[in-house]
């Protein structure tokens, strides 16, 4: 189990860095904190 987080760890820090957002969310959703391309202000 602990090899698992050993894994998915560091993808979700490199899809975290790489993710694109084209368009606004409609309401507030969590993903949206560590995407860089809204800023602070959303």
């Amino acid at each position: 189990m602990f090899g698992v987080f050993l894994i998915c760890i560091p993808i979700a820090m490199k899809s975290a860095e790489l993710e694109q957002r084209p368009h606004h969310p409609v309401r507030s959703i969590p993903s949206q904190l560590w995407c860089k391309n809204f800023g602070k202000e959303y």
